[in-house]
Formats: structure tokens, C-alpha cells, sequence
């Protein structure tokens, strides 16, 4: 590449790009100030908190929206009510009553445990990462969303169970639990105010404690955890008689995903720092730049290359790097498979990328999108660390951004919003919709059959409800709703946009 080229591109990696613009990223702030800034007009530029590098750092994104400040925190709170089966107002992002010197018990900022010394928030986690699916789908019903910390856990548009909704009721309950009473005024289904009051009384579940001895479940959360293996595979293996990993490595059935998981579990398994993370940002952004120059882009500054996921959400260490890009306009047609493939490898070549996975391998051709996962090891990191690669045409960007920058409760949110909350919004797109589809490609109207919820809000019970005339079943409809930025997505839904460091409900997942 020229001197000139190679410049254009250096330049063009410290700007942050949306889907339609970008501005200059200005220079660190400190954590403090990581949050959304306020404009004194309706109309103003919503800021994302990003990080190229501990502390955190602000950018603003080129993105006009119609909003008051307390709009970011309404549609976050409209989003968790629909999707939890909650009514009233939670408090704040979070969903946490904002406690009082001395309300706390040292452990948690949670108000309904001041009175005890210990978690009942985390002591609940615990008892819901024993659910195993197959063995307790009667008590579950959204499995999926339980893989807990799991790298093999999906982005699942699955219902949350009652524990789950238990769970966040607890966590915005504005008074210590104390007595059964206590327990019975928060609202809870009947078995997880159980589970609630055991906890209180005992300081641990019964579950737990059992699971604890239970060798069972014990290699099953050990193979769970090997990358490119799911439930079905754990207890496939342990139904064959493997009992551990060197049993699992005599195996001759394993993809080559699950060999390298267990070839590196260990190191899988160790947090990333967000200073490694942003270190293998900047290479790869570099990098794509400079490739969408050689390719002849003229309008490199739209590329998007940034890491998403909890990252981007400010969380202080993550399970992986997700990489994502979006390819400018002038490469709308391009093949993402071949811009992947010679990506991949000039990072193998500059040292981030380790050769596990075959980075060198050809991608199939497509317009639209391409993927990769594999390893890499970052400056300055101690072990080697996982890294997806997700990347797509430029007009899919928003769509694309939407799906990868939320965490997974919020994902699921606005796609639960999407399907049922605005039927007379779908309608006008085509009469026969009662919602929509929201992909990380598409918009869409769709007839779609819905799973309702009967009883209260913590039975979790469903019924089956026809969509549309007879029960029509489920189908996309047209025509494709055309967004191109976030804010339309979000506007389209009758929802105000939020930026990318408020996007989870208690958590960053």
C-alpha cells in the first residue's frame, strides 16, 4: 500500500463510525464520565461508551434522535416489563433501588438483602445454573437462557422462566426480606418464594449443596464447558462412559471446534481484561481499513470494526472478543467471504491470530455475510483467548449492530417487543401482520403464533394464541422494513434509542 493509503487508513481507525456517520473519537475520559451526555435540545448526538484502552472511554456516535434523557432509561424499563411479565416502574438502569448509607450488608448493593450477610441474588444464580436440560425442562421452560457463564450459551428467544423472573423481582424489590412474610409480599411464584424463603432461613439452597455431590453433574459441567460442545453432546459423552477430559481426547468422533476447546480449556475459561481486548480492537481495525483501501474503498471512515458484546458494555473483564464489522457502501457487493479470508490471514501473519480453526481456510462467497471463530493472543496477554469474527454488508449494519452490541436478556427483549408489543405499528407495513421479525439482518412484518403467559406474571404458565384470522400460523411477510441506522430500528418500534453501555438489565450479559 502507498505512504498516502497507509495514512488514510491510520486516520481513519481513530474515528468511530455508526451505521450512517461518525465523528471523532476525542480523548480518554475518565470512568466517571463514561456515561450518556445530556443535550440541551431535543435533537442531539447519543453517546456509546467504548473503550480503546482502560480507563474507559467515551465516543460519541453520529446518531440524531428525538429524546429526553429520561427516555434512555423508559424504554429500557418498558423493554424489562414486557419481557419479564413485570408491572410498574423498576427504578433504575439496572433495575436496583438506589440503596441508602447503611442500607447495604457489605456484600451486595441490593436492598433486599441488607439483612442478611450474603447474596440472595447470587445464592439464587446458583440454584438456577443446576437446571440441566432434558432432565428439567418441566421446571424450566426457557433452558436455553440458563447456560449461565457457559462460551457455548445462544442468543435463545426462549421465554424467561419463573426463577429468572423471580430473580429480577428480588433484585428491584425496595425492602429488606427478612420473615416468610417479607418473602410472600414481593410477589414471587410458589416455588420460588420456596426456594427464596430456604435461603433466608438456611443461608443455602438444598439443591446446591446436593449438587455439590453429585458426580453426575459435576462432569457435566465440565464438558458444558468444552468450546463446540452443547447438552446434548455432554451427556452424549458421559452416557459413553467418559468421566474427563483425557477421556473425551481418545475420542476419534470430535469436530475440530471441540478439539481445540479441549486442547485449550484452560485458558478458555480465564476472563479477558478489557486492555487486551482493545489492544486486539485496534489491530484489527487497523487492519480492515487498510484492506478496505486495497480493495478501493473510498470511504473507509464508514467502515464499522469495533468489539461488541459485554465489552462494549463496559463490563470489566469478558469470556471472548467479538469482533465485529460491517463493510462500507462502496463495498455493498463485495464478497465478505473473500474479504474475510484475506483478513484472517494478515492477522496470522502480524502474530494476533494462532493458525488453530484454519484461518487461511477459503470462506464461502456471499454478498451478505461471513464468520469466523478461532483463537488469538493479544499483546500482552498471558494465554491464548478466544475471538469471533462477524462480518457484513454494509446494508445490514444496523440490523447487525443491534443484535451484537446488546446483551443477551436485552436482545431478547427487544425481539419479544418486536413480535407482540406493536401489532398496529406492523400493520402499517401490511395489514395482515401482528408483529415483527428482528434479525440480525432483517426487519420484517410476520404473522407469528404466540406463546402467552396465563395467570399472573410469576406462574409461568403459557398457552398457545393464534396470530391472525384461523390461527395462521407463523410467516414473514413484505415488505422488508428499510432502517438505516439503529435509531430506526428502535423509533420504528416505538421505542427511544439506548446507547451501547446501557443495554442489559442486572447485569452485562
Amino acid at each position: 500500500m502507498a505512504a498516502g493509503g497507509a495514512a488514510s487508513a491510520t486516520a481513519a481507525a481513530t474515528r468511530e463510525p455508526e451505521a450512517d456517520g461518525l465523528v471523532e473519537a476525542p480523548p480518554a475520559q475518565p470512568a466517571a464520565d463514561a456515561g450518556p451526555r445530556q443535550s440541551d435540545t431535543e435533537e442531539g448526538t447519543v453517546t456509546a461508551a467504548t473503550e480503546a484502552a482502560a480507563p474507559l472511554m467515551t465516543v460519541e456516535v453520529d446518531c440524531v434522535v428525538q429524546r429526553r434523557g429520561s427516555e434512555f432509561v423508559e424504554t429500557i424499563e418498558k423493554l424489562r416489563n414486557f419481557w419479564y411479565g413485570t408491572k410498574g416502574p423498576l427504578g433504575g438502569v439496572n433495575s436496583e433501588p438506589t440503596p441508602k448509607p447503611g442500607d447495604g450488608n457489605g456484600i451486595c448493593a441490593h436492598l433486599a438483602c441488607a439483612k442478611r450477610p450474603f447474596c440472595i441474588v447470587a445464592k439464587l444464580e446458583e440454584v438456577k445454573k443446576l437446571y440441566v436440560p432434558g432432565r428439567d425442562q418441566f421446571r424450566i421452560k426457557s433452558v436455553k437462557s440458563l447456560s449461565g457463564g457457559s462460551i457455548n450459551a445462544p442468543k435463545s428467544q426462549a421465554l424467561p422462566n419463573a426463577l429468572e423472573r423471580g430473580l429480577h423481582q428480588v433484585i428491584k424489590h425496595s425492602r429488606p426480606l427478612d420473615t416468610e412474610a417479607d418473602v410472600d409480599a414481593v410477589g414471587l411464584g410458589e416455588k420460588t418464594a420456596e426456594k427464596v424463603k430456604e435461603i433466608l432461613s438456611r443461608g443455602e439452597s438444598s439443591r446446591v449443596e446436593a449438587a455439590a455431590h453429585d458426580k453426575r453433574r459435576e462432569v457435566l459441567a465440565l464438558f458444558n464447558e468444552v468450546w463446540g460442545a452443547g447438552p446434548a453432546t455432554a451427556q452424549r459423552w458421559y452416557a459413553a462412559g467418559c468421566r474427563s477430559l483425557d477421556d473425551l481426547r481418545a475420542r476419534k468422533d470430535l469436530t475440530e471446534q471441540q478439539k481445540v476447546g479441549i486442547q485449550y480449556y484452560d485458558q478458555m475459561l480465564r476472563q479477558i481484561p478489557r486492555a487486551e481486548i482493545a489492544a486486539a480492537e485496534a489491530i484489527v481495525r487497523q487492519a480492515v481499513f487498510e484492506l478496505c483501501e486495497g480493495w478501493g474503498a473510498a470511504d473507509v471512515e464508514r467502515t464499522f470494526a469495533f468489539a461488541t458484546g459485554s465489552y462494549c458494555r463496559g463490563k470489566p473483564t469478558s469470556s471472548d472478543i467479538d469482533m465485529l464489522l460491517c463493510l462500507p457502501p462502496s463495498l455493498q457487493d463485495r464478497d465478505c467471504g473473500a474479504f474475510i479470508t484475506q483478513l484472517l490471514g494478515r492477522l496470522l501473519d502480524e502474530g494476533l491470530l494462532l493458525d488453530e480453526m484454519h484461518p487461511r481456510r477459503p470462506h464461502e462467497a456471499s454478498t451478505v455475510r461471513a464468520s469466523w471463530m478461532g483463537l488469538c493472543r493479544p499483546p500482552g496477554a498471558p494465554c491464548e483467548r478466544r475471538i469471533d469474527f462477524k462480518l457484513y454488508s454494509h446494508a445490514l449494519t444496523p440490523y447487525a449492530v443491534n443484535y451484537f452490541a446488546n446483551s443477551m436478556s436485552f436482545c431478547r427483549a427487544t425481539r419479544h417487543w418486536a413480535n407482540y408489543a406493536v401489532p398496529e405499528v406492523a400493520r402499517r407495513f401490511n395489514p395482515a401482520a401482528t408483529g415483527f421479525k428482528l434479525s440480525d439482518q432483517v426487519m420484517v412484518p410476520r404473522i407469528k403464533r404466540r406463546r402467552q403467559r396465563g395467570g399472573d406474571a410469576s406462574s409461568g404458565e403459557e398457552s398457545d394464541v393464534a396470530a391472525g384470522e384461523g390461527g395462521a400460523g407463523e410467516r414473514e411477510l413484505e415488505p422488508e422494513v428499510d432502517c438505516h441506522t439503529e435509531t430506526d430500528i428502535f423509533e420504528t418500534l416505538g421505542l427511544a434509542y439506548v446507547p451501547w453501555h446501557m443495554r442489559f438489565f442486572h447485569d452485562f450479559k
